[in-house]
């Protein structure tokens, strides 16, 4: 019931503007765990409700892909966060993305990099860098 009210409070405070329309589109990432594991993946950000969306698959360790969306997301200046959900062989995972944005064109969003952690079965945590596709 907390985490409901906190997507409210989210919403209201971080309102919309420019810099969420940068970000929409489609975004490739590598991710390395604290314990050496590798992932790769893909994603897309989009407006849905007038709210920030990422969602996604990643392939870890060459094995099937494991699909996440986020539960809330959100942009502050130069900085995006995220809150999601997935399931990675039957066990299920909420993780948390801290992202600072680069920017090599004036405003135009190209590279992410970041922190995660996730908890589930087991506490995990890496870092994550997002590029835009070209």
């Amino acid at each position: 019931m907390g985490f409901r009210y906190f997507k409210e409070i989210i919403t209201i405070t971080f309102r919309l503007n420019e810099e969420a329309d940068n970000a929409i589109g489609n975004w490739n990432f590598e991710s390395t765990s604290e314990h050496g594991k590798s992932a790769k993946g893909n994603c897309e950000i989009s407006l849905q409700d007038n709210r920030l969306e990422i969602s996604g698959n990643f392939e870890e360790s060459n094995e099937l892909a494991t699909i996440w969306k986020s539960d809330i997301a959100f942009l502050d200046g130069n900085n995006l966060f995220y809150v999601y959900k997935l399931d990675s062989h039957n066990i299920g995972y909420i993780g948390y993305v801290r992202l600072r944005v680069s920017r090599k064109v004036k405003k135009k969003m190209v590279e992410m990099k970041g922190e995660w952690v996730s908890i589930g079965q087991e506490k995990k945590r890496g870092n994550i860098t997002i590029s835009r596709e070209l």
